[in-house]
């Protein structure tokens, strides 16, 4: 999958899981360009949210969790200021703190995994963590109706 196409695929998550808030918070706004510390502000309650779209957690049973890109440079998790991760995997929506993926990977002693995926040019870091566990931990699910 390309950078695009990747893209693309996070907008449309972001989109939905912007909907979805704003039917209760109607002044929730997305964060527009590059910003790695959330996507999404709910200023009725001073919230903020990241989304992630990984949809393909249904066929490997993994939800990836990227903590360097490139490798040596924090991102994802690391850098991460969001109250709230949602991750969507074309299923559902799970919803899980920050600090409660740190305390799954940590239970579980999950080692880091470097990979390259679609077109990527350069090596990232990631944590795979099985759905069925990572669900143990999560604040909220939401299946797509």
């Amino acid at each position: 999958m390309t950078f695009h196409e990747d893209l693309a695929i996070g907008h449309r998550s972001e989109d939905h899981v912007l909907g979805i808030i704003r039917r209760r918070y109607p002044n929730a706004y997305r964060i527009e360009g590059k910003h790695s510390a959330y996507d999404i502000l709910v200023p009725e309650l001073g919230l903020t949210v990241e989304v992630k779209g990984d949809y393909r957690s249904q066929e490997t049973g993994n939800i990836c969790i990227e903590v360097n890109h490139p490798i040596g440079t924090p991102s994802g998790l690391l850098v991460t200021t969001a109250d709230y991760w949602v991750h969507d995997t074309g299923k559902e929506l799970i919803w899980i703190k920050p600090q409660e993926i740190k305390d799954c990977i940590m239970v579980y002693n999950y080692k880091p995994r470097d990979f390259t995926a679609g077109d990527d040019r350069v090596a990232k870091r990631v944590y795979l963590i099985p759905l069925h566990i990572y669900l143990t931990f999560a604040t909220r699910f939401y299946e797509y109706r």
